[in-house]
């Protein structure tokens, strides 16, 4: 996040929807292990985003990844749906690896949304999920002073 001239934090409401979005992938991530559905690891990000006041958001939690961008394998999806999709109900399996988000959403003045996105990678283990690279703990704030 680009600072304003003179500060060295960003606003309250933007750390609270980074933080949020964070926090909601970390919640994802640890629902994240063999036998749970992808249901339930959107259930788990989808709580975060109630419990801290994110406004809807239209995209999944995530999706497999593999051969091809969004490959065939359970969506991290439904929480947010009114129907849930087939893929939604399947099963992760040890060795599948998936791109996820934590999102926050909030209704700016001009009535338009923005989504703060924090997306990782993991593979599941017998353990659970496993990060491909350690993920962003922190906003990352550049300065604009010279």
């Amino acid at each position: 996040m680009y600072l304003n001239q003179g500060t060295t934090k960003p606003p309250k409401n933007i750390q609270h929807y980074w933080d949020s979005g964070r926090d909601g992938g970390f919640a994802a991530f640890a629902a994240m292990k063999p036998g749970v559905t992808g249901l339930e690891v959107d259930q788990a990000q989808t709580k975060i985003m109630n419990e801290t006041g994110s406004e809807y958001v239209m995209w999944s939690t995530g999706h497999p990844v593999g051969y091809v961008a969004h490959d065939t394998g359970p969506s991290l999806s439904g929480a947010r749906s009114e129907t849930i999709r087939p893929t939604a109900l399947k099963r992760l399996k040890v060795g599948m690896v998936f791109a996820f988000d934590g999102f926050h959403s909030w209704k700016r003045a001009d009535g338009t949304f923005k989504t703060v996105s924090v997306e990782e990678m993991a593979v599941i283990t017998e353990q659970g999920a496993e990060y491909l690279i350690p993920p962003q703990q922190e906003l990352i704030l550049i300065s604009s002073d010279k």
